[in-house]
């Protein structure tokens, strides 16, 4: 993810090449959910997929729960997949406005319940300036779209709050319990 909270390529085409003629895994942020694999022990332990993003960031989601708890998450580059990207959603009637709804809704829960000091600013930042412009430049129906994006993250902004800090408070555990280990 970039600092705006969008996705971003994790390997550039030459070193992805680089990667699979190496044939070895790396570590990454996360992987797709259509190409995931976890452990369910591991999968339950860290709630699994949040119920409120079930189109877009819900990997993303998954990866800082899991990151928080100590867990690597690892993208094997000699590994392929074919991924309809918005295979669920295009065969809703007037999907794009479907799209960009839970795609900007879910990176703007996902930044507020994950990102903090300075990254958290600019990609609220960031957020707002895209979502203003299309409050002011876009068609009526990204007008609309964008207005209930709005209206839905301010929503669940109490919901968010309690998961970021149980975020906040899972980090800490775990950096005492990483320290007391140090000393045994």
């Amino acid at each position: 993810m970039n600092e705006a909270g969008y996705y971003h390529e994790i390997l550039l085409y030459d070193e992805h090449e680089k990667n699979v003629a190496s044939n070895h895994c790396i570590e990454v942020f996360f992987v797709a959910s259509a190409a995931m694999l976890v452990r369910r022990r591991v999968f339950e332990i860290v709630g699994g997929f949040p119920s409120e993003n079930f189109l877009y960031f819900d990997e993303a989601d998954l990866g800082f729960r899991l990151r928080a708890l100590g867990f690597k998450i690892l993208g094997c580059t000699h590994t392929s997949y074919i991924h309809l990207v918005s295979g669920t959603v295009s065969k809703i009637p007037g999907f794009k406005p479907v799209i960009y709804y839970f795609h900007t809704r879910n990176r703007m829960l996902t930044v507020l319940k994950y990102f903090y000091g300075y990254y958290l600013i600019k990609a609220l930042l960031l957020n707002a300036k895209t979502i203003l412009a299309h409050l002011i430049l876009a068609p009526s129906v990204k007008r609309r779209t964008a207005i209930h994006v709005i209206k839905s993250v301010f929503k669940r902004i109490t919901s968010v709050m309690e998961v970021r800090k149980a975020y906040i408070n899972l980090i800490k555990k775990r950096r005492i319990l990483e320290r007391f280990l140090v000393q045994i």
